[in-house]
């Protein structure tokens, strides 16, 4: 059954809508279409022309789509049609969940972030967002989109380890520049957390330590009272975390939305083969950050903030 509910896209949801779209008279033998859809729909999915020419439609609808041998020709059909009502193929995008407490957390850390900057100037310079992510030696292979050309099949096959090797890095990130990485293999707990978080101290000179904030999310190992009791007693009451930080928003923190996404781009090109060549990547690729790359990723967050507050807590992405 199909519902036609007026909008200005089109969402085709199976080859029944792609027949209807004025792209499917049936023509060709009936070895193009294997299977009849159900026309009893077809003024629905139409919308206002078959050809795509008038209003668009937005249509929702759960069928069994036919089997096409010639998806082919349906595919570019398809193309034509689209062009012709000047319609675009746009991905979906699939983000954190937001809780409504949450959003309410997140307007406050922003508006509270506002009032930071503009009250210590150049403070970005010594706030240092810290974070967390796994990097696996096994590279994923997509096997539909991976082909060999060949005359005859080669029988190719890529073996995966069934639990791959993996190493865990820790970074915190300044606008001026990055400390880290500190890795670690194992999940990391309250008395691992301390021992990486000592060491990133060992690596800031006596101004960090003095004017500098600390930043971390709120995962049970960071805001255990032992944990807390150690970072304040580095940095006192500067300490970005549970409370001010706001739940599941890796949107507002650099090494979330820019520094792993990054390094996991470029680490792998050269096809490291254990977990020494791995780290070794990773260490290199960090030290080659520049301060145009760290000032451009810091002026991001500026506007990431601004954004998180025109959408009243909620995603931004589409805003920047």
């Amino acid at each position: 059954m199909s519902t036609a509910i007026p909008g200005e896209v089109w969402r085709l949801t199976s080859a029944e809508q792609v027949l209807h779209l004025g792209l499917g008279e049936e023509t060709g033998n009936q070895g193009d279409f294997i299977g009849r859809a159900d026309r009893s729909s077809s003024e629905n999915i139409r919308g206002n022309d078959p050809k795509c020419e008038g209003p668009t439609t937005r249509v929702s609808q759960e069928v069994t789509a036919p089997t096409f041998t010639g998806i082919g020709v349906v595919q570019k059909h398809l193309s034509t049609c689209c062009e012709k009502a000047k319609l675009h193929a746009y991905r979906i995008s699939v983000l954190h969940e937001l809780k409504e407490t949450g959003q309410v957390k997140r307007v406050a850390y922003c508006r509270w972030f506002e009032t930071y900057l503009k009250e210590n100037p150049g403070i970005l310079d010594y706030t240092w967002f810290s974070d967390e992510a796994w990097f696996h030696l096994s590279v994923y292979v997509n096997s539909q989109n991976s082909r060999i050309w060949a005359s005859e099949n080669p029988n190719a096959i890529h073996e995966e380890p069934l639990h791959s090797e993996k190493i865990g890095v820790w970074c915190g990130m300044s606008w001026r520049r990055i400390i880290g990485p500190i890795f670690f293999e194992e999940t990391i707990r309250t008395a691992a957390y301390m021992e990486i978080f000592n060491t990133s101290v060992n690596q800031l000179d006596d101004e960090e330590l003095s004017i500098g904030y600390f930043q971390q999310d709120g995962a049970t190992s960071h805001t255990s009272h032992a944990s807390m009791a150690e970072i304040q007693s580095f940095f006192g009451d500067r300490v970005i975390s549970k409370g001010l930080w706001p739940p599941r928003s890796p949107d507002l923190t650099p090494p979330d939305y820019f520094l792993w996404g990054y390094l996991k781009g470029r680490v792998y090109q050269n096809i490291p083969r254990n977990i020494d060549a791995l780290k070794a990547n990773i260490t290199e690729e960090i030290q080659a950050e520049t301060a145009d790359i760290l000032a451009r990723t810091f002026q991001n967050m500026a506007r990431r903030v601004q954004s998180c507050l025109d959408a009243n807590g909620g995603h931004f992405q589409h805003m920047l």
